[in-house]
């Protein structure tokens, strides 16, 4: 009897406490929805919350066709221009220009001469620099004859107006040892390229690589033969 006893008050306390758990377990659902409710975006003000939808509020998953910011770094160069063309130039005699091209075609091989109209020298002034008014022109020449230097001309007009001309030569080579036997008279003279128009040739090459490695090789050709003179490649205009 005893025994029948004990049972069914262990069962009365198995029954109280489960009993107990499901209240207890309900009350912390309820609050736990009533709190998750109170930070729904419809509460927000309308301000925020009008015309959104709560997925609005959530990360976007990654698109995996579009790379990183760092990886997007890390593309193919691309030209100083954006448009791949770079051109060396201007050059006066054909030959020469062919003579470039020859030599870079290793590295260009598309490059091609191309002829423009443009300013080309045709011989080289040496000029005794421009006087700022017409009496210190005059005064400028009076001192050169007392030097004994007679072959002169006074521009009076033009972009050299007040300059005073010691000689026109037809290659500079020249017009420099014309200069340094001035000099030696203290005379300081300046040379000039006398600039008439006429066509002249271009290297234009296309390159999607970066310029630096167009401009390392026209510096490293230059640097093996000092007497080259190759410019220096710019963005195609």
């Amino acid at each position: 009897m005893k025994q029948i006893f004990y049972l069914l008050v262990v069962i009365n306390l198995v029954f109280l406490a489960w009993k107990f758990g499901l209240e207890k377990r309900d009350a912390l659902i309820e609050a736990a929805n009533e709190e998750h409710l109170e930070y729904q975006p419809s509460s927000l003000p309308n301000s925020v919350s009008d015309g959104f939808q709560e997925s609005d509020f959530l990360p976007a998953d990654p698109d995996p066709t579009v790379p990183d910011s760092a990886e997007a770094a890390v593309g193919l160069p691309q030209s100083a221009s954006g448009d791949g063309c770079f051109e060396i130039g201007p050059i006066q005699i054909r030959e020469i220009a062919e003579n470039f091209l020859s030599l870079l075609s290793p590295t260009a091989k598309d490059a091609q001469v191309v002829i423009r109209s443009g300013d080309m020298p045709e011989g080289w002034w040496l000029i005794y620099p421009k006087a700022s008014t017409r009496e210190a022109a005059l005064a400028n020449r009076q001192m050169l004859l007392n030097k004994g230097i007679y072959e002169t001309w006074l521009f009076d007009q033009g972009p050299l107006e007040g300059s005073i001309s010691l000689g026109l030569y037809p290659t500079q080579v020249e017009a420099q040892t014309a200069r340094q036997v001035l000099m030696e008279k203290g005379v300081n003279a300046n040379i000039v390229p006398r600039l008439v128009r006429g066509d002249v040739f271009w290297l234009k090459i296309p390159w999607t690589q970066l310029p630096l490695v167009l401009d390392d090789a026209v510096q490293m050709l230059n640097s093996q033969d000092p007497t080259l003179k190759m410019p220096s490649p710019e963005a195609c205009h």
